[in-house]
């Protein structure tokens, strides 16, 4: 009798922890899931390589020609998302600075669980900070190609070029 109760009782654990910690689920998906996300990662790939191959050979005409606006509209928007990012960034990065200086003043007062909230906020507004750096940077790289009317690698039009002309960390923060 005692070893039934005692196998009623592992049963009723087991079920217990598979409710908190779905174990069977998250195994099915550890073994299942890596193979569709593999393949959509190595078709998602060949996309973007098949259209930097196509747009690494336009020309500054044939780019503007195949943007489909003309160059006031696109610095106008570029210009647009560019400050747009700019203040997301600053924004989303006074916020995080004001957040941490508060949990740093209120330690003492906090419980772990309330300063777990608060650092996990803070990574989320420091991850919206970077992104809006990249975004702001990637306006800026796009501006920096439309005044100087260079897109191609023989224009030297590239990324790489653009940080090496020019103070590209100044010039996305806007200094």
């Amino acid at each position: 009798m005692g070893n039934k109760k005692q196998r009623k009782s592992v049963r009723f654990a087991v079920g217990f922890l598979n409710l908190l910690f779905p174990v069977r689920d998250i195994a099915r998906i550890v073994v299942t899931a890596p193979k569709p996300l593999i393949m959509t990662l190595r078709r998602a790939r060949e996309v973007f390589h098949q259209q930097a191959k196509e747009q690494a050979d336009l020309s500054w005409a044939e780019a503007l020609a195949a943007s489909g606006s003309t160059e006031a509209a696109l610095a106008r928007r570029y210009r647009r998302s560019q400050w747009l990012w700019r203040a997301v960034m600053c924004g989303s990065l006074l916020l995080s600075l004001v957040l941490l200086t508060l949990v740093i003043g209120s330690w003492t007062t906090l419980s772990a669980f309330e300063v777990l909230r608060a650092v996990s906020f803070l990574f989320v507004l420091i991850s919206l900070t970077l992104l809006g750096f990249v975004k702001a940077m990637e306006a800026t790289f796009r501006r920096w190609q439309l005044m100087s009317h260079r897109v191609s690698i023989t224009e030297k039009g590239t990324f790489r070029d653009f940080t090496a002309e020019n103070a590209w960390i100044r010039q996305t923060m806007g200094f």
